[in-house]
């Protein structure tokens, strides 16, 4: 645990204890769940913080359908990237990606209907593999925000 993790956790002790003794003990109860709550917060920043950052790519066509569109949604640099459009027999080779860094692929035609499969690594060199279909029709990745249940007018 860091110093300021451990100077704030010492100091909300004592708050909660001089509330304990002197005030009322209903807020020392309160700045106890208060304590237990930052408790867990550093220590689920802590174990964060060890898990390396990983890539995750993502390929979806342009507006016009002229274009493939490789994203890296992950935390990591993704590369040696390497993506085949099937089954239109594409095969391209991608610079690598830093997080959120997008880069567009111009392909000779229009793409109706394929699918993006790409193999790529990370930094420490494991190997990943993920397939995007490729639609022109909006039948693209699924949205990861649509709730598993309709409610409230989602469409």
């Amino acid at each position: 645990m860091e110093r300021y993790q451990k100077i704030v956790l010492v100091l909300g002790f004592i708050i909660m204890l001089g509330l304990l003794l002197g005030v009322d003990p209903y807020l020392a109860g309160v700045g106890a769940i208060i304590l237990f709550v930052l408790l867990m917060s550093f220590t689920i920043y802590n174990t964060s913080k060890r898990f390396p950052k990983v890539p995750q790519l993502r390929a979806f066509l342009s507006e016009d359908a002229k274009s493939v569109i490789i994203k890296n949604t992950g935390e990591g640099r993704a590369v040696a990237i390497r993506l085949a459009i099937v089954p239109l027999d594409m095969e391209f080779e991608v610079p690598p990606l830093a997080p959120d860094e997008a880069y567009t692929i111009a392909v000779p035609h229009m793409i109706d209907e394929a699918k993006g499969a790409m193999t790529y690594q990370d930094e420490r060199g494991r190997t990943f593999t993920h397939s995007s279909p490729l639609s022109a029709m909006g039948q693209g990745e699924e949205d990861l925000f649509k709730p598993m249940f309709p409610m409230f007018g989602w469409k």
